[in-house]
């Protein structure tokens, strides 16, 4: 339950901070890089997510991490 919060939230960060609203902000306050650093590392973290979740069913050691 709670991997599929984060999960969730990790998505509903990256779809904000896709945002033409947010592009703007960014240019207008010069971390541009430090967004797109942070949409990157975002997506790698719903990745290995999304990926032990898949997992858990097989590996019990990967239930008790996830919990």
């Amino acid at each position: 339950m709670a991997e599929s919060i984060a999960f969730e939230m990790a998505a509903k960060v990256s779809e904000k901070l896709g945002s033409a609203a947010y592009e703007r902000i960014s240019l207008a306050w010069g971390v541009r890089e430090e967004l797109e650093k942070l949409k990157q590392t975002l997506a790698v973290n719903r990745a290995v997510v999304l990926y032990a979740e898949q997992q858990q069913a097989r590996n019990h050691e990967l239930t008790h991490w996830l919990c």
